[in-house]
């Protein structure tokens, strides 16, 4: 699966502190911690879970915050890295796990996952 993916390292931290001020491109470019990646299908994690496929999602405020290293300290704990910005997904249900009752193959749903 193709996916935009966010890295940080020390050195591109400090050069998105102190050149990202001067230019976006530092930020968002070539040199800046954003790159396609393809990520390897897994197995489900058990048979309550379901693999969707996403339709669309939506690059919010946070994901932005989190590029520019400008997010609130306050969401630390539920960042991990690498991260793939775009929290808000629509998608569509392709596999099943055995004890999934709700959903099918085939459903759309939304995905938010910060929502409890």
């Amino acid at each position: 699966m193709n996916a935009v993916r966010f890295e940080i390292s020390i050195p591109k931290f400090l050069m998105a502190q102190t050149l990202g001020k001067v230019s976006d491109w530092f930020l968002f470019g070539p040199l800046s911690g954003l790159g396609l990646t393809d990520l390897p299908k897994r197995e489900l994690p058990g048979e309550k879970w379901v693999r969707l496929a996403p339709i669309a999602s939506g690059i919010c405020g946070s994901d932005v915050a989190m590029i520019t290293f400008t997010s609130s300290p306050q969401f630390e704990p539920f960042a991990s890295f690498p991260a793939v910005p775009g929290h808000e997904t629509v998608a569509r249900v392709v596999e099943v796990g055995k004890e999934v009752e709700k959903w099918k193959e085939g459903d759309r749903v939304v995905v938010d996952p910060v929502v409890p």
